[in-house]
């Protein structure tokens, strides 16, 4: 599964996030459009895909609803990607990116790495979810760079076609592979062997520990869940609003756009490495203290941004820097509500989280911009993204794990 979701993560990030910024330039500048009005598709695909979530979060419980949500984001991706190959008008981009893409936010993005790992694994599962969300980051390392490629040989729309059929044959394989849960299959979390049925008259086989058991409306009744979601909502807001800006704010400092590569370079290769710097400390601090250093060691990457670039080697060194600070974020997040509220329910109390995220990840690039609008420099407007992630890592350090017996007790 870990592996599974390594693959997913870095072909749906990679081809339906990445790749779909790399095109950018070809695309607007071929058919006229404005870079706002390309990248709106990219707020429809995470709006509706928040929407969605609380109806496809309990799916994600179920013995084959991993293995069939992946299937169908393989083949509404796959098709969505190679409809761009073709599209000339805005509204059908937004159509086929925005909304037949939606479904695999959830489906290949996400669904492996915060769901399904974390239904695998209890003792190792700081350790599973380091592996498992670094292929996001890798899909941010390779994806520019083949993007680059398949420009300097033939056109973008030929571009899109070559990823729609990698993309289709890669999900599609994966998805055969999917168990929800290692009891499916014989196994106990962590790879152990479940025991076998008791003999007449012999005692009980031992079981592994089960953690407390929450259904969704419990985990909503606790204090825990709305300070996730306040604190997720406010860390996607600084993350969707400032990595968006990078380049019109290196450009506005006097950088190359071979400048500004060596800094995206540094910060996927710090994200990469984050997720394993973190996962170190996984197993010996509470995962709210983990997030709550995650999100001020992250606000003060962001005062490194304003106060501290002033060349190349500096410009690499604070994305390197923030890198390794996001990338703590994406693994700390899913192993958050894993935690916190159990492995049986939890699509479906990830699925009720989602949709303020997404939300707010879809909007924090029009709030931070127009900060930007307002007062003439980005400087506000990232001093903004600081204030955002240390009232995050406020709401983080306040979540305590609710506190509920297990079945049985």
């Amino acid at each position: 599964m870990v592996a599974a979701a390594f693959v997913s993560g870095a072909v749906s990030n990679g081809v339906a996030f990445w790749a779909f910024g790399a095109f950018a330039v070809p695309m607007t500048t071929e058919l006229g459009w404005s870079r706002s009005a390309y990248l709106a598709a990219m707020t429809i695909r995470s709006v509706l895909s928040g929407l969605m979530a609380p109806l496809l979060g309990p799916w994600q419980d179920r013995r084959r609803g991993p293995q069939l949500i992946l299937l169908g984001s393989a083949v509404t991706l796959g098709l969505a990607i190679l409809g761009l190959s073709a599209v000339t008008e805005l509204w059908q981009l937004y159509a086929l990116y925005g909304v037949l893409g939606s479904f695999s936010v959830i489906g290949a993005n996400d669904m492996l790495s915060g769901t399904v790992v974390p239904k695998w694994f209890v003792r190792r599962r700081g350790l599973a979810l380091s592996l498992a969300t670094s292929g996001t980051a890798m899909g941010a390392l390779l994806a520019p760079a083949v993007v680059a490629i398949l420009l300097s040989f033939t056109t973008w729309q030929n571009g899109w076609l070559i990823l729609s059929l990698v993309t289709l044959v890669v999900l599609a394989t994966l998805s055969f592979f999917i168990r929800t849960r290692p009891e499916d299959i014989g196994l106990l979390p962590d790879g152990a062997d479940a025991p076998p049925p008791p003999m007449s008259g012999q005692p009980v086989a031992p079981r592994s520990p089960e953690e407390a058991v929450f259904t969704r409306s419990e985990a909503m009744r606790s204090p825990a869940f709305w300070l996730i979601v306040v604190g997720w909502s406010l860390s996607s807001i600084g993350l969707g609003g400032f990595q968006i800006q990078w380049l019109p704010y290196f450009s506005d400092l006097g950088f190359t756009r071979q400048d500004a590569a060596f800094a995206a370079t540094a910060y996927g290769l710090g994200s990469v490495s984050g997720r394993f710097l973190w996962g170190v400390f996984t197993p010996r601090y509470s995962v709210r203290h983990l997030l709550a250093a995650q999100s001020l060691l992250t606000a003060f990457s962001v005062v490194l941004f304003i106060v501290v670039i002033v060349d190349v080697p500096t410009l690499v060194l604070a994305s390197g820097f923030h890198g390794l600070m996001i990338g703590g974020f994406f693994l700390l997040r899913p192993l958050n509500l894993a935690n916190y509220f159990g492995r049986q329910n939890l699509g479906a109390v990830s699925g009720s989280v989602r949709p303020f995220v997404t939300v707010a990840n879809a909007f924090g690039p029009v709030c931070i911009g127009a900060f930007y609008d307002l007062f003439g420099t980005y400087t506000w407007a990232f001093w903004v993204v600081v204030g955002c992630w240390v009232v995050a890592a406020g709401a983080s350090y306040l979540a305590k794990e609710p506190v509920r017996a297990p079945p049985g007790r």
